[in-house]
């Protein structure tokens, strides 16, 4: 769920831009490319920051 969570919203995110925003013009859509490289950046943090949570939460009560 760490990872998933910010990639799911990283998703909504882009296909939010690419099909709702109105157009600002600008070339191709690379969403796809956007996903795979900031997707992975985002699970990555998504776990980093869960496990530091984790951590810090059983120190605290434990």
């Amino acid at each position: 769920m760490a990872g998933a969570v910010p990639w799911f919203g990283l998703l909504a995110w882009q296909l939010y831009h690419e099909y709702v925003a109105p157009y600002q013009g600008g070339g191709a859509s690379l969403w796809i490319i956007g996903q795979l490289f900031a997707g992975t950046i985002v699970v990555a943090v998504g776990i980093v920051a869960y496990l530091i949570c984790r951590s810090f939460i059983t120190k605290t009560n434990g």
